[in-house]
């Protein structure tokens, strides 16, 4: 984690996307609300506790929880305490042509502003999306998930936020024409082609965007909608059953199959097998030459559980 002398907590950075926390107490230097000073957007942030918030050229409104505060690239703003807490807020950042896309998807004018796609300094923010930004928070703490499923998850996040604050506005997402709809199958296919054809590679969200002509948010939200799947997850089954392919072909042992397949070790290919599957790899074998029916119907119990 890096922190500067503003109280800005980094736990996250990639291309694409960063999450931290900024923390003030109202003594602080950077949190007396007497000028405007620079912060480097696009960025939203979840108050934890209330606090004034000041965008240049808009009015000062209260952020607190249950809200969400947005700032452009470069925006001026100015912040000062309500009471001692002071200030926590969670914070994303999201690479500034990804931002412009989503903000374009409401408001086709972006297109030609991209470096200001907020002109609000306020939005929504649901008890819901205050604690999934915080779980990420403490997952990129404890480096618990990998780039990818992180990225994809912050991007995520962060569309549902722009989504809120536009929505709130009365605004809706512009009409998707059928010649878009076709091109988005394509792109989706073709993603599906790259990940189902190199399951072990460890690709990121801006790679595989990149390759479909897509932007992040838009390739993340058109491939859950077109496959059922998140990104991770699909890439996760796709891991999962080349392993069980190896493991039933006997060539080799389990960290020989969970190598082959993009998994870390073979404790990692067995706990994500036990968790989808019920099984562990030393027990696969046996039960794909044997299985009982009451394994068999604990199989597809899990399996049925797994769609819900």
């Amino acid at each position: 984690m890096a922190v500067d002398e503003r109280g800005w907590h980094l736990y996250h950075a990639s291309e694409i996307a960063a999450v931290g926390t900024v923390v003030n107490k109202p003594g602080s230097p950077h949190f007396q609300g007497e000028q405007l000073t620079a912060l480097y957007g696009p960025l939203v942030g979840l108050p934890r506790h209330p606090f004034w918030y000041h965008r240049e050229g808009d009015a000062a409104v209260v952020g607190a929880p249950g809200s969400s505060l947005w700032s452009d690239t470069n925006q001026y703003f100015e912040r000062s305490p309500i009471d001692e807490a002071g200030e926590v807020t969670d914070w994303i950042w999201v690479r500034p042509d990804i931002t412009a896309a989503a903000a374009a998807v409401y408001n086709p004018a972006v297109v030609d502003h991209p470096e200001k796609p907020f002109g609000f300094a306020a939005g929504q923010a649901s008890v819901r999306d205050q604690l999934a930004l915080r779980l990420l928070i403490n997952a990129s703490e404890r480096g618990s998930l990998g780039q990818l499923e992180l990225d994809e998850m912050l991007i995520t996040l962060f569309g549902r936020l722009v989504d809120a604050a536009f929505q709130m506005r009365g605004m809706q997402p512009a009409k998707v024409r059928k010649s878009t709809r076709d091109a988005h199958r394509s792109a989706v296919n073709d993603s599906v082609l790259m990940l189902a054809s190199n399951p072990a590679k460890r690709w990121t969200i801006d790679e595989l965007a990149r390759q479909v002509h897509l932007a992040p948010l838009h390739f993340c939200r058109i491939f859950k909608k077109l496959t059922g799947y998140t990104i991770r997850e699909y890439q996760l089954q796709l891991r999962l059953a080349n392993a069980i392919t190896a493991i039933e072909s006997g060539i080799g042992s389990i960290a020989d199959a969970a190598a082959m397949s993009g998994f870390s070790s073979g404790a990692h290919l067995s706990d994500a097998l036990l968790g989808r599957t019920g099984f562990r790899p030393s027990e696969l074998q046996q039960c794909l030459e044997a299985i009982t029916s009451d394994r068999m119907r604990s199989l597809l119990e899990i399996h049925a559980e797994s769609q819900q």
